[in-house]
């Protein structure tokens, strides 16, 4: 509950005149506006700008008035973003897909992959085959390797600063096996000699 003294009349009446003093505009004040007290016929207290014959006038003080500082210096435009900062967000193998087994008698074997965002400048993309470096491009955006050996083979993608030799992103390693002809697997079989009658 409110109290009692909250809801009186003199209560609301200095809450009003307090109000007024604080929203007054420094136009009024500069004016020499003057605020009057008086009270009615019930002993409430009537606070307003226009004097009677019974209202006393209330002494208000000057308005202090706050000056922001001029500013005198010129604020920096906002710095561009700092290429240090830049990330890729992916690089994805496309082709070979995980656990492919890819048939090639001579061992060639192709490897493609997407970049998001594309490849900057000064960036290269190196191709490591089972924790060897085999191929680096700047431009192409698939590698073609030739006398792969046969069995299964472990890639991965790097994106590299060319200048500090840093990786900035690294793709998921993928598998893939690689099918050739071996003699040893599949024998020919010579021909028969001929018997003699």
């Amino acid at each position: 509950m409110i109290p009692n003294q909250l809801c009186s009349p003199l209560f609301l009446n200095a809450v009003f005149l307090m109000t007024v003093l604080l929203t007054a505009s420094t136009d009024l004040i500069a004016a020499d506006s003057k605020i009057y007290r008086s009270r009615d016929a019930n002993g409430n207290v009537i606070f307003s700008d226009k004097a009677k014959e019974t209202a006393d006038e209330i002494d208000v003080p000057e308005l202090m008035i706050y000056k922001a500082p001029k500013i005198t210096h010129k604020l920096s435009p906002p710095k561009e973003q700092d290429a240090d900062k830049f990330s890729y967000q992916a690089i994805i193998i496309i082709i070979p897909k995980a656990g492919e087994a890819i048939r090639s008698n001579t061992g060639a074997l192709t490897v493609s992959f997407t970049i998001k965002p594309p490849l900057q400048e000064g960036h290269s993309v190196q191709l490591i085959l089972d924790g060897i470096l085999e191929q680096s491009t700047q431009t192409a955006s698939s590698f073609e390797l030739d006398n792969v050996d046969r069995g299964t083979h472990n890639i991965q993608l790097n994106i590299i600063d060319d200048q500090t030799l840093t990786v900035l992103k690294s793709s998921a390693s993928r598998s893939t096996t690689v099918l050739r002809y071996s003699i040893l697997i599949n024998p020919r079989t010579s021909p028969k000699e001929s018997q003699g009658d």
